[in-house]
């Protein structure tokens, strides 16, 4: 296989993100979108150059011409519309969370496995070049003694936005404080002790999240906020014995990051951001595929399954349960 076949379900503000980047990579095209309405589909495919639309996921999943599926769709969706994808001989590139749970998780990773199937959680900081730069300078700052991170909007959307609405998945922890829980647990590993608190919404979701992870035998804590209530920093500092490494807003993507080493003058990398960013983990899964990886090195099933763990337990302590649990 050459050119990998892509196509889309769920055709929202991070599908059109992907579209447009998908046109920035290689042997990879754009052949079929569905929404759940015509109109959306129609139009998203006329814009994009897909060949195909659909108004049913089903019909996408059954198309003959696609090989890989992202799945865009709100979080509550992920799920089904794996297994979907995935029993009609699909690879599956998914947004994160990859599920709402663990067992989601696990059930996705089997039948993947069961089918021989390539599965990866979109997960874009892991391919963000900043990133890949902080993770080639943390043996300078030595014993790393603390990780601060943050990340937080004003979502000014109406409570049937999908942020919103708990039937969807809604919240903070599951839209963005997955990114400052996923980079504790790549740095620092998983943490002995957890404690979460959380400023919860009437409508149940959480709007705002604090989680402490502590690691006491490394001499180790990472502190880390998300929040759709107000703009915060969003930035991120590791603290080693030998000096810091700081990860500018935003730290997630294409933020600028600096080593400050004790006694050194600071070295600061500078991304050249290049299109949203998204075709970077793009490459990598069609790439994945193209040489018959059913997980991707830097983003495997184990890193997305522990990340789902994690989050789980932060949700028992701040007490967001979601109808999937």
């Amino acid at each position: 296989m050459q050119t990998v076949r892509w196509g889309i379900m769920g055709l929202g503000k991070i599908a059109r993100r992907f579209a447009e980047d998908l046109s920035l990579t290689t042997d990879n095209q754009l052949v079929a979108v569905a929404s759940r309405t015509r109109e959306n589909a129609q139009q998203f495919a006329k814009q994009y150059g897909a060949k195909y639309w659909f108004d049913q996921f089903e019909a996408l999943a059954c198309c003959p011409e696609v090989d890989i599926v992202y799945i865009a769709t709100p979080h509550t969706d992920h799920y089904p519309l794996t297994l979907l994808a995935l029993q009609q001989g699909k690879h599956v590139l998914c947004e994160k969370p990859m599920g709402i749970n663990a067992k989601e998780v696990v059930a996705m990773q089997q039948l993947a496995a069961e089918k021989r199937l390539f599965l990866m959680e979109a997960l874009w900081t892991r391919y963000m070049p900043s990133y890949q730069v902080m993770l080639e300078w943390l043996p300078q700052i030595g014993i790393i003694k603390q990780l601060r991170a943050d990340f937080g909007f004003a979502a000014r959307v109406s409570q049937e936005h999908r942020l919103m609405n708990k039937a969807k998945g809604g919240g903070a922890l599951l839209d963005i404080g997955i990114y400052p829980v996923f980079l504790a647990l790549q740095v620092l590993g998983i943490p002995e002790n957890i404690s979460a608190t959380a400023t919860l919404l009437s409508s149940g979701i959480d709007a705002a999240c604090q989680i402490d992870f502590d690691y006491p035998q490394q001499g180790a804590k990472a502190l880390l906020t998300c929040t759709i209530l107000q703009d915060t920093a969003s930035e991120a500092v590791v603290i080693g014995e030998n000096g810091n490494i700081h990860m500018a807003k935003p730290w997630h993507s294409w933020g600028a990051v600096t080593l400050q080493l004790t006694g050194k003058p600071p070295l600061t990398f500078t991304p050249e951001k290049r299109g949203n960013g998204l075709w970077l983990e793009t490459n990598a899964a069609a790439q994945a595929i193209r040489t018959g990886k059913l997980e991707e090195p830097l983003m495997p099933h184990a890193v997305s399954l522990q990340i789902a763990h994690v989050l789980d337990a932060i949700r028992g302590q701040i007490g967001l349960r979601y109808s999937q649990d």
